[in-house]
Formats: structure tokens, sequence, C-alpha cells
């Protein structure tokens, strides 16, 4: 069993974080969720205090205001996990996909960053939008980075780049100092 580190830079994120954490803790196992405060000015700083004393899995650290980048960056030096899964705080994981992430890890033991697909929530209309531009790329078996960004890019030379699309083993960040500018 992997256990991982969920890095959530939070900023007056008080109406979305529970949805975001809630997610989570209905999921995971060996695991810990970081709450990274970056100064917030609502009451985003005191709910975290509250999720962590309820759930011990929970750890917040509060910090005077520096942005998303400082933040993750926080939230990478303080993981105890084998691989670091970022989220934004208005971000949530549907139901059963945590199980499909530590399957393809047990299986493929030796991988070093999982790629994930991602919907859209519209928030009038409340309906899901399943961003298909990745779809085509499915592969059955792990890849090297370079053959993987040839794919990627060759399908899409737009692709959506976010940290919140991927697992990634803290040690690969660690040694080759992927850490946010």
């Amino acid at each position: 069993m992997n256990d991982h580190s969920f890095i959530i830079p939070i900023y007056n994120a008080e109406t979305t974080l529970t949805q975001c954490v809630n997610s989570l803790l209905d999921q995971i196992r060996d695991s810990e969720i970081l709450l990274i405060n970056d100064g917030s000015t609502d009451g985003s700083g005191a709910l975290c205090d509250a999720l962590t004393s309820q759930h011990p899995s929970i750890r917040v650290i509060h910090i005077s205001n520096g942005g998303v980048s400082k933040a993750r960056n926080l939230g990478i030096t303080q993981a105890k996990g084998e691989t670091v899964i970022f989220l934004d705080a208005d971000d949530y994981w549907l139901d059963d996909r945590f199980d499909a992430l530590d399957q393809l890890l047990q299986r493929f033991p030796f991988t070093q960053a999982v790629l994930f697909d991602y919907m859209v929530l519209d928030t009038q209309s409340g309906q899901l939008t399943d961003l298909d531009s990745d779809r085509g790329l499915r592969l059955d078996q792990p890849v090297n980075g370079m053959t993987f960004l040839d794919l990627v890019l060759k399908r899409d030379p737009h692709f959506r780049v976010s940290p919140c699309r991927w697992a990634i083993k803290r040690e690969l960040i660690i040694n080759q100092r992927l850490l946010f500018k």
C-alpha cells in the first residue's frame, strides 16, 4: 500500500474546503492531508483548525500570504507520504478514484508519476463536463517521460498542465528539484 500526501494550498476557501477535504476522507486510508493556509482573511484558517482537530490524518500549517507556489513548496517539504498529490481547495475527488490510483500504483510499483483525467463543474447548472482532449491518450503500460511528452504534445499542443492532475513520487520531486517558482 502506498501512503500519500495530499497538499492543499488554501486562500479564502471557506465555502469549498469542506467538500474538498471530505471527498478525500471518504476514500483515503494510509495517507495524510496537508492544509497550507496561505494567510486567508476569511474563516478558512479556523475551518482548517477544526478539520485538523476532528481527523488525525489532517495537518494544518498557517503561513503569511506568499502565494500558491510557496504554499505547495512548503507542503512538499513537510509531506511524509511516498506520493504527493496536489489539490486546489475548490477541487474534489469523485468516489472510488483513490482506489483506482492505488490499484494502478500497486500494479506498476516503479511508476514515478500518474496523470489524472479531470472534469469541470459548471457551478450554475451543476453539470460536470468531461474534458476529453486527453482521452485519446490511453496507456496500458507506463512510458518514460520523453515518450509521454511526445505523445501528449502531438495529440494536443495546448495540453492542460496543472499540478492537480498528477500524483508524483515525492522522491522524484526532491531529487530533481521540481519545486514551484
